[in-house]
């Protein structure tokens, strides 16, 4: 089995297609052997609170922080089961790692097999996400096992590929890599937080109640000209994105209280759909205080309709649900944009990465894929 920490995820300039070759067939039935005898394979099993209250522990306390590691994510089972239940997942990609003396989860990944369409191919992937190690497990050389194990279970359902995010950037070579964007809603609570630090000028970060367009919340009856709509956006505009079933665009966007919020806009009151937007919420703690965070899901239009007004009336949507920060994923070549919503640069990257795939780089304004 090919170390899924290969060197050659993403090359510069080649034929296009899988960096290795082999068949289901090929694949060892074994699991991977773990570093210590006392740790033990589990699945995390989300009908079962316990096993999620386990999940939800290891990742809100040794998951995601920011650089100065003030800030931490406060993730629920709720959104879990949101973003690993997508139509189509399977237990056994809900890979976990226990301490079988203190019955105790140290370790975990996520896969959720989707088809993407990358460039001129359209293929069936695993989003690889919610990777985590216990600080006191680190260093052990787990975190490549436990990929390796994901990996493994795919190759023999016959999925070759994977596409993961990571901030730390210096790995190999990315697909390709986005800035952080953040448009503050409340500063002072953010500044009381710890999101941010210094004066800050709030009469700039003001958020005005007018939109550009009427926005209502998306229904099931949308359901059909929203998801034909993006797919168009998607196909016009991008050269990497994920190729929804009806069942995981309703399963994704139908809005969730507390975690997904979508919208439709219409030319006028009963006049059809010219845009769509979609983000979900985000809970950030610190010692001082939380911050709710409203993240961009996707978001797409007809071409006579402005995507930067769509992105600025979502400023507004997030404003009104009382969240403090509305944060965006974009590049270089949309600076102007951004700045026009009023967003503030943040200190981060997030690159994207392919597992056995060969392809040329991707700049990330063609690049619509988000990893919740």
């Amino acid at each position: 089995m090919v170390g899924f920490w290969s060197p050659h995820l993403t090359a510069t300039s080649v034929k296009e297609g899988p960096v290795f070759s082999f068949s289901s067939s090929d694949i060892s039935r074994e699991p991977f052997s773990l570093t210590a005898p006392e740790l033990q394979w589990v699945e995390v099993n989300l009908d079962i609170e316990q096993e999620v209250g386990h999940l939800l522990r290891l990742l809100n306390n040794h998951y995601v922080k920011d650089r100065a590691s003030v800030l931490c994510y406060r993730l629920s089972s709720a959104f879990l089961r949101w973003v690993l239940r997508v139509p189509g997942w399977k237990k056994e990609y809900l890979v976990g790692v226990e301490d079988k003396n203190a019955r105790k989860l140290i370790a975990f990944v996520s896969g959720t097999p989707l088809t993407v369409f990358c460039k001129e191919r359209t293929f069936s992937m695993i989003v690889v996400n919610f990777l985590c190690i216990h600080e006191q497990f680190r260093g052990q050389g787990l975190a490549p096992i436990v990929i390796d194990e994901l990996s493994r279970r795919a190759a023999i359902d016959g999925i070759f590929q994977a596409v993961f995010t990571s901030s730390y950037t210096k790995m190999f070579r990315s697909l390709s890599t986005a800035l952080h964007y953040h448009r503050f809603l409340n500063v002072p609570n953010l500044v009381k937080a710890g999101f941010c630090r210094g004066p800050r000028i709030e009469r700039y970060f003001h958020v005005a109640s007018y939109q550009s367009y009427q926005w209502g919340p998306l229904a099931v009856v949308d359901v059909n000209s929203v998801f034909e709509l993006l797919n168009s956006f998607f196909s016009r505009e991008k050269l990497f994105y994920p190729k929804f079933s009806r069942n995981q665009f309703c399963h994704l966007f139908l809005p969730r209280q507390g975690i997904a919020h979508s919208f439709v806009a219409r030319t006028e009151k009963g006049g059809g759909i010219v845009a769509f937007s979609s983000f979900y919420e985000v809970l950030l703690a610190s010692s001082n205080g939380t911050v709710k965070m409203a993240k961009e899901l996707y978001s797409g239009c007809l071409p006579s309709i402005s995507l930067e007004a769509v992105r600025k009336d979502m400023v507004v949507e997030a404003k009104k649900r009382q969240m403090d920060v509305y944060t965006l994923l974009g590049d270089q070549t949309q600076t102007e944009q951004m700045k026009e919503i009023r967003t503030v640069q943040g200190t981060g990257f997030l690159s994207y990465f392919l597992f056995n795939w060969r392809t040329e780089c991707i700049p990330f304004n063609q690049i619509a894929f988000t990893v919740p």
